[in-house]
């Protein structure tokens, strides 16, 4: 993909025609290459030059349908499910991005003997076991209390979160407690809703719960704006990291993906193959929704920076 999209750059972005970088074999961005990988890159090159073409057709067909988007990848993501357990297990990324997180809060609170998790959006709740693995082998600062807040949607999905953790730190012995703050929208959430002990240390983790805000500005600062009273002495903001705009970048992106999966995956794992559908869902809301409908976008960092630090002026703390 990245020979493929290096070649589409170089040729006209006004008048794409395919067929001279096609015919050519004696190509130089070709040589050295197998006549199999030859073979993939054409193949993109075809995809690339017809992508013009199909965003002309998808923003027309989204402007004069009236059809709305049925996809909600926000609902999707925050429901445990077998294929999002194996994604976890099997795709490396999930597990480098909260292990990175867990260990920037465990270096935060290492000295702090009662300790607050207010987690936005949690899903299984797998990740604090690390936590409660780290602060249980403190020997000279020996944990007091440690409590985690669940902010979500689903009663369900975080009693099970619930049970789960009160099991493991059990086994632990270490001194928890689970609290429960149930909304049904963003702007729900309000601070008398947490239970704040003024001895606390709070830290904040939110993992793809602040994504489907980007499109409307004014939840995000209603959260950030709640958060922002709790002091937290860091926040870990797990996020996409990709312009997604249209066409072209989500197809870089996902392409990346299906590689991924395609090593990390057997082939015919219907795991496997409930993701990849979902991946689709994603390229066709990036592709074809519009205005309100369009509620799966990523932005980079120095956007995300900018909003959050509008709000939360206190770099230490992010």
């Amino acid at each position: 993909m990245r020979v493929a999209g290096k070649r589409f750059i170089q040729s006209s972005p006004q008048t794409i025609n395919i067929m001279p970088i096609l015919s050519n074999p004696f190509d130089l961005s070709l040589s050295g290459l197998s006549s199999g990988e030859i073979e993939d890159i054409q193949l993109a090159d075809m995809l690339l030059a017809s992508a013009e073409t199909l965003r002309e057709k998808s923003d027309r067909e989204s402007k004069g349908s009236g059809k709305k988007i049925l996809f909600d990848a926000h609902e999707l993501l925050m429901t445990p499910t077998s294929a999002a357990v194996a994604y976890f297990k099997n795709v490396p990324f999930g597990q480098v991005e909260q292990f990175a997180g867990i260990q920037a809060i465990v270096e935060k609170v290492a000295r702090a003997k009662r300790v607050h998790i207010i987690d936005l959006g949690i899903k299984c709740g797998v990740q604090w076991t690390i936590l409660m693995q780290a602060l249980a082998s403190r020997n000279e600062c020996p944990l007091e209390s440690l409590k985690i807040t669940a902010v979500g949607a689903g009663s369900r999905q975080m009693e099970g979160a619930r049970k789960w953790l009160m099991s493991f730190a059990e086994t632990m012995n270490l001194p928890f407690s689970f609290m429960k703050v149930t909304m049904s929208d963003v702007f729900d959430l309000r601070e008398d809703q947490f239970e704040i002990d003024a001895e606390e240390t709070v830290a904040v983790y939110s993992e793809f719960f602040m994504w489907t805000m980007i499109p409307q500005p004014n939840q995000l600062d209603s959260v950030m704006k709640v958060i922002r009273k709790f002091n937290p002495c860091i926040m870990v903001i797990i996020e996409v990291e990709s312009n997604l705009s249209r066409f072209i970048e989500a197809l870089f992106y996902y392409s990346a993906y299906f590689d991924c999966l395609d090593i990390c995956m057997e082939k015919e794992d219907q795991n496997r193959l409930f993701t990849e559908s979902l991946m689709s869902q994603g390229i066709k809301s990036a592709v074809v929704a519009e205005g309100e409908e369009r509620k799966l976008r990523h932005v980079k960092i120095d956007v995300w920076r900018r909003r959050i630090l509008a709000i939360l002026p206190c770099p230490k703390h992010i």
